[in-house]
């Protein structure tokens, strides 16, 4: 029998890609295969699905052109995930979001493109996702909430109300960020920090309650 879902390509081969593959898997999408970085890597499985080129190579460059592809960024980083997009700029295609069946999503929630979002999370009234975003396992995101791009927001992270976070900021596991917060950008919150207070662009919060330095 002839399959006709889209084929999705998946860049990259961490574990963010490990994830998007799981995604993909729970919505029965057919994955053509992964494009690594590293040429070594060729032809080896994730998941009994092969890494089918590098990029970089003619094999890549034929898929990436190909605009029934649908592709997915898998990479953890966020500053990774815009790097790579603008070198992929001049092979414009059509990201898209993956969103886990469980997944719960208010009616009101407006968001970008080429979201990853895993098993269990929540987004509430009115929370505005930009895009290329990643978000682990059972995040909640409270209501009237903006979110940029390039964010990475660890397992069980909870998101008060009102919140604002700009691009490429990274929420550690189990941080709490309470209502009206702002995270400016590239900022890090560390593992089960307790964010009472506004983050500066760039800086870096430990602790309960979070304060500006390193991890103990």
């Amino acid at each position: 029998m002839e399959d006709n879902r889209t084929p999705l390509i998946i860049i990259g081969t961490d574990v963010a890609a490990r994830i998007a593959l799981d995604i993909t898997l729970s919505l029965d999408m057919l994955v053509y295969g992964f494009l690594s970085e590293e040429e070594e890597k060729v032809n080896q499985e994730i998941s009994d699905v092969l890494i089918v080129a590098a990029l970089g190579s003619k094999d890549a460059d034929i898929l990436l052109r190909d605009e029934h592809i649908k592709r997915v960024l898998g990479f953890r980083d966020g500053d990774k995930r815009r790097t790579m997009l603008l070198e992929l700029d001049e092979m414009p295609g059509d990201y898209i979001n993956l969103f886990h069946p469980s997944t719960i999503l208010s009616p009101t929630v407006r968001f970008g493109r080429g979201n990853l979002i895993h098993a269990g999370s929540v987004l509430q009234t009115q929370v505005l996702l930009g895009s290329f975003n990643m978000l682990g396992t059972h995040v909640s995101i409270g209501p009237d909430t903006l979110i940029g791009d390039y964010c990475t927001i660890q397992d069980g992270v909870r998101i008060g109300r009102e919140v604002e976070i700009e691009d490429e900021v990274f929420i550690g596991m189990g941080a709490i960020i309470n209502p009206g917060v702002a995270l400016g950008e590239g900022c890090m919150v560390g593992p089960g920090a307790v964010v009472l207070h506004d983050v500066e662009p760039g800086n870096s919060v430990f602790g309960n309650p979070a304060r500006t330095g390193r991890e103990d």
